[in-house]
């Protein structure tokens, strides 16, 4: 199985044009934080705009809508009840994030299935969490849009069960959705069935809100390449790399520390690799 290496991951992170501007980057949607969940939302929405979303915007719980707009000002906030009134935000966002901190209530799942529905084929769903266990939950439901799946061990089990999945790598290219199956190592399934592996992570990482990092990683990632699977290898990379670098001398990996050093890491990245050409 081959290794995702830096060399590789140096080569999807494109330089930004001198005449850049913010819709050149994606606008990026979040769908996550049930009540009393709303750390899972900011942590996903904080690491989709540092690695430079365009636009970041999020559909909430009412009751996060507050206090996560005072902590994330970047981000456009909203709550998802009436979801129907945010019909235009659904036709504009190119890519949706599905899951963190969403919960499994009746209200979670009715939004679950309208959104799944709604989606668009030249639209990218990531589903992560309560994403991923919804669809368990409910998977008579398609949608058009291409998918990333991110299941941990305990995830990718129900789904196994809810698709009756035999091996990982048929199903993937059988259904065309990139996979992500965290763990240690990580293992990538690109839409071909074509499996790689991220070796890099520490057991600093062990920790809640990791998973809700990565995905909004992905997010923010997936308007600034060209192929979604980019998208999957450059957050999966950037993101154990960073914890490694902090686990140096940090016992544990807190999931906004990484985010913040995430733009030095993009940064640094990007200077090897003008320095090597």
């Amino acid at each position: 199985m081959e290794e995702v290496t830096e060399e590789w991951v140096s080569t999807l992170l494109k330089e930004r044009p001198k005449t850049a501007y913010k819709n050149q980057f994606g606008h990026n949607l979040l769908i996550a934080g049930n009540q009393a969940m709303a750390g899972a939302a900011l942590i996903a929405s904080r690491a989709c705009v540092y690695v430079g979303s365009g636009l970041t915007s999020l559909l909430t719980h009412p009751a996060n809508v507050s206090i996560i707009h005072q902590a994330l000002p970047e981000a456009m906030i909203d709550s998802w009840k009436a979801v129907n009134t945010h019909e235009d935000l659904l036709q504009k966002t190119q890519h949706w994030l599905i899951g963190p901190g969403m919960g499994q209530d009746t209200e979670s799942r009715s939004l679950f299935i309208h959104l799944m529905e709604q989606a668009r084929a030249d639209q990218v769903l990531i589903l992560d969490a309560d994403g991923l266990n919804l669809w368990c939950q409910n998977p008579q439901v398609t949608t058009k849009a291409q998918l990333i799946l991110t299941p941990h061990f305990g995830e990718w089990q129900r789904l196994k069960r809810a698709f009756d999945i035999q091996d990982p790598r048929t199903w993937a290219k059988e259904f065309g959705i990139h996979l992500v199956l965290k763990g240690a190592p990580t293992v990538m399934i690109d839409r071909q069935g074509k499996a790689y592996q991220n070796i890099a992570g520490n057991p600093g990482m062990a920790i809640g809100g990791m998973g809700d990092c990565l995905a909004g990683m992905m997010l923010g990632f997936l308007g600034q390449v060209s192929d979604p699977f980019e998208a999957v290898v450059l957050s999966c990379y950037l993101h154990t790399a960073v914890a490694n670098s902090l686990y140096q001398d940090q016992y544990i990996v807190l999931p906004s520390r990484l985010i913040d050093q995430v733009p030095h890491a993009m940064k640094r990245l990007f200077s090897k690799k003008e320095a090597a050409s």
